[in-house]
C-alpha cells in the first residue's frame, strides 16, 4: 500500500533489443544469421542497451562489442571458423552505421529525459535517474561535480534532472554548448538553500516491541513536509522519520521499498529511493536476551 499524497512513480524508458542486426534492410537474412549465432544474442543486446544510455561512450560501447563477440566465438570451438567473420562482418557494419543510430537512441533517450524533467516540475510524478537507469554513470558524475564546485552543495534529484535535460548528444560530456548551459543552471541556484537527501538508515528497535526506524539523513531540513511512500505501510506518515511494526512472533525476511519526498517550497525539494531487505527479529526467536515457550497443539 502506498501513503504517497503527493505523486505516482515516473514511468521508466522501455529500451527495446532487437539481437544482432546487421543488415538493416533484410529481416530474412537477419533471422538466418541470428539463428546462427544465437549464443551472441546477449552480447548484441547489452551494446544496444549501451547505445540507450544517455552520456554512454560510443566508442567504448562499440569496442566492448567487438572483445563480447570475439570471446562468444572463441568459446565455441565448433562454429569459431565461421563465426569470426560474421563478427568482422558485424562490426564494419557497425562502424558504417553506428553513428546513426547511435545519436538516434541518444536523441529518443534525451526525449523521455526531458518529459520526466517536465513530469516532475508540475509534481506529477517523481523519480531519480539513478531509480530510472540509463543515464550514464560519468555524464550523472560530471553533473554533480561542476554543480557542487559552484553551488557548494550536492544537486537534488530535481535538479539533475534539469542539468541532465540540458544534455546535447552530439557533443558529449565535454560538449561546450553543454557546460555553459550547467554552469549557468549552477550560478542561478546559488543560494537556494533546497533539502538534499543523503541516505536514509536503519534501526532496530529492542525486543518484544519490533519497531524499525527509517531515518532519513538531509541536508538543510528545517522546515521541510515529509511524504514517505513505501510497500510495508499502512497510513500517512508525513514525520521526518518513518517507523514500522511488523509485530511478528518468530523471525521473517523482510523488505521495505519506496521513496522519500521532502518540500519546503516548489523550487525546494527532493526525492531519494530506498531499498531494505533484511530479518525481522520476532519476540520468539532465539537470542540470548529472549526466551519463548511455543506451546504445540494437542494430538
Amino acid at each position: 500500500m502506498s501513503t504517497s499524497a503527493y505523486a505516482s512513480v515516473c514511468s521508466s524508458k522501455q529500451v527495446v533489443t532487437d539481437k544482432c542486426t546487421i543488415f538493416k534492410n533484410d529481416a530474412s537474412l537477419n533471422r538466418k544469421i541470428n539463428k546462427f549465432i544465437g549464443d551472441m544474442h546477449s552480447s548484441c543486446n547489452k551494446h544496444d542497451r549501451a547505445y540507450n544510455t544517455l552520456g554512454a561512450d560510443r566508442g567504448a560501447a562499440d569496442r566492448r562489442l567487438q572483445r563480447d563477440l570475439r570471446k562468444d566465438c572463441l568459446d565455441n570451438p565448433f562454429t569459431m571458423g565461421a563465426c569470426l567473420p560474421v563478427v568482422e562482418l558485424a562490426m564494419a557494419f557497425v562502424r558504417s552505421s553506428g553513428k546513426e543510430l547511435y545519436l538516434a537512441r541518444q536523441n529518443e533517450m534525451l526525449q523521455h529525459v526531458k518529459g520526466v524533467n517536465s513530469k516532475m516540475a508540475a509534481d506529477q510524478c517523481v523519480t531519480t535517474p539513478e531509480h530510472q537507469g540509463y543515464i550514464d554513470d560519468a555524464l550523472l558524475s560530471h553533473i554533480n561535480s561542476k554543480f557542487k564546485a559552484i553551488v557548494s552543495r550536492p544537486p537534488t534529484a530535481y535538479e539533475r534532472y534539469e542539468m541532465l535535460s540540458r544534455y546535447v548528444p552530439g557533443q558529449g560530456i565535454q560538449g561546450s554548448t553543454f557546460n555553459n548551459s550547467l554552469t549557468s543552471y549552477a550560478y542561478n541556484r546559488r543560494g537556494i538553500n533546497a533539502p538534499v537527501i543523503t541516505s536514509i538508515s536503519r534501526y532496530e528497535s529492542v525486543f518484544p516491541d519490533v519497531t524499525y526506524t527509517w531515518n532519513p539523513s538531509i541536508l538543510n531540513k528545517n522546515y521541510l513536509q515529509y511524504d514517505w511512500s513505501t510497500t510495508h505501510t499502512w497510513g500517512n506518515q508525513n514525520a521526518p522519520k518513518l517507523e514500522i511494526n511488523f509485530g511478528n512472533q518468530f523471525d521473517m525476511n523482510a523488505n521495505v521499498s519506496g521513496f522519500l519526498k521532502v518540500k519546503r517550497s516548489r523550487d525546494e525539494r527532493d526525492v531519494f529511493f530506498f531499498s531494505h531487505r533484511f530479518t525481522a527479529r520476532g519476540s520468539c526467536s532465539p537470542s540470548p536476551d529472549q526466551f519463548c515457550t511455543v506451546l504445540q497443539p494437542g494430538p
